[in-house]
């Protein structure tokens, strides 16, 4: 598809590294403002610079681009200081925050689908006769024990975001709310764009649950009532996505 291009670019050539070098230098001008002593020519030179690099590229076609974004949002080590650069250039460029938080939105639903629906992923494939049907429904078993895991880790890692990095905006808030209603209402892969209501990750967060307290039972490593404090939280959390497939049906 036509992603590669807008990398190329964005990235003047490289792979997304970019964001590392061109982030602290337009995050310079605060720093200079700062300072009481500033001449003219430096002014000048700072609003050729934000004018003719910041604005131009702050876009989804250029740095907002997901093959440039998403690299720099997947990784946890640059929330700070590189996205929460980010946000702060946002500001200073009309309509940079509202493409930002499009950009988020979409980050955190195609990540959320992504697990919502990993349990799909060779799911179909028949082609190993009766040995390969079963080892591809063992497989998708396995992917289905870690939806709920790996959509919880999801999950905090779209709030650590908006937290750290976006200032605890209220407005990014309201969209990792939005995306997780809406992939938990996603449910399985399908053409119904309307998905199944949140069923399908309201069962695996009940199994996740009755699995977490048979473990504790069974003398695993954590307490019963550890178990059931988590077991607890999965299932309030399975009640807020249905309530809010609820709200919207």
């Amino acid at each position: 598809s036509g992603v590669g291009g807008g990398q190329q670019q964005a990235a003047g050539g490289s792979s997304g590294d970019v964001v590392g070098y061109f982030l602290p230098m337009m995050t310079w001008r605060p720093v200079q403002e700062e300072t009481t002593n500033q001449s003219a020519s430096s002014i000048l030179l700072l609003s050729i610079v934000e004018r003719h690099l910041l604005r131009p590229h702050y876009n989804p076609q250029h740095i907002l681009h997901p093959t440039v974004l998403y690299r720099l949002l997947d990784d946890e080590s640059r929330i700070v200081p590189d996205v929460k650069r980010l946000y702060t250039l946002g500001k200073r460029v009309d309509g940079g925050i509202a493409s930002l938080r499009a950009a988020f939105g979409q980050y955190g639903r195609e990540r959320g689908l992504e697990v919502v629906r990993s349990d799909a992923v060779g799911g179909a494939g028949g082609a190993g006769g009766a040995g390969g049907a079963a080892t591809s429904k063992a497989e998708s078993r396995d992917a289905r024990l870690k939806i709920v895991p790996n959509l919880l880790s999801c999950k905090s890692h779209l709030e650590q975001l908006q937290i750290r990095a976006f200032g605890n905006d209220e407005t990014f808030d309201r969209v990792v709310r939005n995306v997780l209603e809406e992939v938990c209402n996603a449910g399985s892969e399908s053409g119904d764009d309307e998905g199944d209501g949140g069923r399908k990750i309201a069962e695996l967060l009940a199994k996740y649950a009755d699995l977490r307290f048979k473990n504790a039972k069974a003398g695993g490593s954590m307490a019963p009532s550890t178990a059931a404090s988590a077991a607890a939280a999965v299932m309030a959390r399975a009640d807020s996505a249905m309530s809010g497939a609820s709200a919207t049906a």
